[in-house]
């Protein structure tokens, strides 16, 4: 969801800096090329990492590298990896980058925003700029949140709900109802309507019986509203489709369907995964199917690789 709502994202988390973009030129994604740069950087996990060219209003071309800490928990060696990856795109750049972390963990003491490394006079100080999730609970950004016309506002509404009912599923489902429905009478698009609601529904996972409850109400709230956009949720369609195609044998068309997930997903697929996927049986599949649904990395359902 980051690739398709980088500009929101920026104005909502970074509002300053994203005053000083021209949007009206687009912004690139340099994933690609990311994934040259820090191939050989072995500092831990690369988790959902973006690398976007922008242009400024000055004119000057800026590259943004913005890491987003999905994991939900304190990294150590952090502040080294932003440093580390910073000097790597900065090197082949030329200078000209910024770099910013979006952390999801629900504590409140550990907000890193520099590394520094000093000895015999030398000394080495790199300052990023770091935003928490969970700073949004407060009162008052709560409230910013639910009045926001950001569509990115959703996405963490959505991701703060999924973590404070964890063990109360009763609670998610009432949660999930009340962002769906704000999404209607919040004046976006049909698009961002559905695309949203497509995270909310990744993040926001419920049990098969409350799930079922929760797509009839929302089925009814939307004829009430006569704007029919999630009658179906994809996950549930799915999964139908798989069950239908192992019955009929269709083992390509359900290796087909995990790929599709997993670029979609997670984006650039390695040769080895899809040679695991081609030589994987239809059980594997699916619990492959039911972990890329569920997880915020590609090393969640793969981590041996």
């Amino acid at each position: 969801i980051l690739d398709k709502y980088f500009q929101d994202f920026m104005e909502l988390f970074f509002s300053d800096a994203a005053a000083q973009i021209d949007w009206s030129k687009g912004y690139e994604n340099l994933d690609k090329e990311f994934q040259k740069i820090v191939r050989d950087a072995r500092i831990g996990k690369r988790l959902a990492d973006k690398l976007v060219k922008v242009w400024l209003k000055s004119g000057d071309e800026l590259v943004v590298y913005v890491h987003t800490e999905v994991q939900g928990a304190p990294e150590a060696d952090f502040e080294r990896r932003m440093y580390t990856y910073h000097y790597r795109i900065f090197d082949r750049y030329d200078g000209h980058v910024v770099s910013l972390a979006v952390l999801s963990d629900e504590g409140d003491k550990w907000c890193p925003t520099r590394f520094e490394t000093k000895m015999w006079g030398c000394r080495l100080q790199f300052d990023f700029s770091t935003v928490k999730l969970n700073d949004f609970r407060l009162q008052g950004a709560w409230s910013q949140l639910e009045e926001s016309k950001n569509p990115f506002a959703k996405v963490v509404m959505a991701h703060l709900k999924t973590q404070d009912t964890k063990k109360d599923h009763d609670e998610r489902k009432r949660s999930k109802m009340v962002l769906a429905r704000s999404l209607y009478s919040g004046g976006f698009t049909k698009q961002q309507i559905m695309d949203i609601y497509l995270f909310m529904d990744w993040v926001m996972r419920l049990p098969d019986e409350l799930a079922e409850q929760f797509d009839l109400e929302l089925q009814e709230f939307e004829k009430e509203r006569k704007m029919t956009y999630v009658t179906t949720m994809e996950r549930r369609g799915i999964k139908k489709g798989m069950e239908q195609g192992m019955q009929q044998g269709m083992q390509r068309e359900a290796q087909k369907t995990l790929l599709r997930i997993l670029r979609k997903r997670f984006g650039e697929v390695t040769p080895a995964i899809e040679k695991m996927v081609a030589d994987a049986p239809v059980e594997q599949i699916e619990a492959w199917i039911d972990a890329a649904l569920d997880a915020d990395a590609l090393q969640q359902v793969f981590p041996d690789v």
